[in-house]
């Protein structure tokens, strides 16, 4: 379901909504619209977020080498510690 990446950023944080989108700019294939079409609605709620985190955006910024580290936990599970 992943495809190849063609992003350079080794090890780069994603700290902002900002440096994921930039990152969709640089690799559009990191959401699999052809293995997965619903994959595009990923930003219409926090639940399709997570699920989409979990199943495919997560393990795909990591296989292109993106520190993501505790993101779920940091930004979404527990926002009061922003």
């Amino acid at each position: 379901m992943l495809q190849t990446c063609h992003l350079q950023p080794r090890g780069k944080t994603l700290a902002t909504g900002q440096d994921l989108l930039q990152a969709f700019k640089k690799d559009p294939s990191l959401v699999p619209r052809a293995a997965c079409p619903q994959s595009v609605y990923f930003l219409l709620g926090l639940d399709n977020f997570k699920q989409a985190w979990n199943t495919w955006l997560g393990p795909g910024l990591q296989a292109c080498e993106y520190n993501v580290g505790n993101i779920l936990d940091k930004y979404i599970n527990y926002p009061d510690i922003l």
